[in-house]
């Protein structure tokens, strides 16, 4: 057998990529990327959801999940327990990945009330962005982020100042859907800040 030299057909970028189209011959082009299909239940969301935990799991079928849960509607909400519990096993990228995604969920009117305690234990992400993006999901999830009215008092006790404001953001948000206290804990918090401190005071 013949070795492959530089003049042998393995070699040979005409013999590898195909002849070059004749004058006047539309060029052969790759095949379009498929179209991006919803999930069919919910039991394939979760599954769904496990596969994108995965941190083996590659960047073009964690974007291929992602596409393919935003296309399946409210019933995506399946997977959000999974995608909570493997939160913290996640990169920075992957972080992100999971909150924008259920900021997606709140756009398509998705009640994502009983996630609010998990949610809420992410306030203090050491990540200053992704405390910011917590922050902003519940604050927008308003009165259903009642269950994380004490993972928002636990910001108050924060030395960093940034948490402590970033607490009073979302007990503001909650209100009176929070519990019994909440208000005259907040009220008390309130006397106890320093008048000069006027964003944590409002």
């Amino acid at each position: 057998m013949r070795p492959d030299g530089p003049d042998t057909p393995a070699n040979d970028p005409l013999e590898r990529n195909g002849p070059l189209p004749a004058a006047g011959e539309t060029p052969r082009t790759a095949p379009a990327e498929a179209s991006v299909q919803p999930y069919a239940n919910e039991r394939q969301i979760v599954q769904a959801a496990r596969q994108l935990a995965q941190k083996a799991t590659r960047l073009s079928q964690r974007q291929q999940i992602l596409r393919s849960l935003r296309e399946s509607g409210i019933m995506a909400g399946a997977s959000v327990p999974a995608l909570l519990e493997s939160y913290r096993s996640q990169e920075t990228s992957g972080r992100h990945e999971i909150l924008d995604f259920l900021m997606h969920l709140l756009d398509q009117k998705a009640d994502l009330s009983e996630a609010a305690a998990a949610i809420g234990g992410y306030l203090n992400d050491t990540n200053a962005a992704l405390r910011e993006k917590v922050a902003t999901l519940l604050i927008r999830m308003g009165a259903s982020a009642s269950a994380a009215e004490v993972a928002a008092f636990g910001c108050m006790r924060h030395a960093i100042r940034e948490m402590r404001l970033t607490g009073v953001r979302v007990l503001g948000a909650i209100g009176a859907a929070g519990s019994p206290s909440l208000l005259p804990r907040l009220q008390s918090l309130r006397e106890a800040t320093p008048a000069t401190d006027v964003e944590l005071r409002e």
